[in-house]
């Protein structure tokens, strides 16, 4: 689920594009996805969990509340979610990505 930080240009795949401030949002059909910042020209990879967890913030719903649905999806410790969790966001805010709604 960790974002992972790499450099890329902003040629993009057949997913669905979003835009947020300065994000580009791409979110593919396999579950995957990413969000590209063009003014640095970085790129954040998502892997499903993380995109459930992108489009779940998206739309208004709670960390804690984001924890308890990847705890019954992915049958994992609600401990284990809420770390995840807590530590995907923070990861974002360390990269200087913002995904306010």
């Amino acid at each position: 689920m960790p974002a992972q930080q790499t450099r890329g240009n902003s040629q993009t795949g057949h997913g669905v594009r979003r835009y947020r401030r300065s994000l580009e949002v791409e979110l593919s059909h396999d579950g995957n996805g990413f969000i590209f910042r063009p003014d640095r020209g970085e790129i954040f990879l998502l892997n499903h969990t993380g995109v459930m967890a992108y489009r779940l913030h998206k739309d208004g719903v709670a960390s804690a509340e984001i924890a308890r649905q990847l705890t019954r999806r992915f049958s994992v410790p609600p401990e284990r979610a809420e770390a995840d969790i807590r530590d995907f966001f923070t990861q974002f805010r360390v990269y200087g990505v913002t995904l306010d709604r």
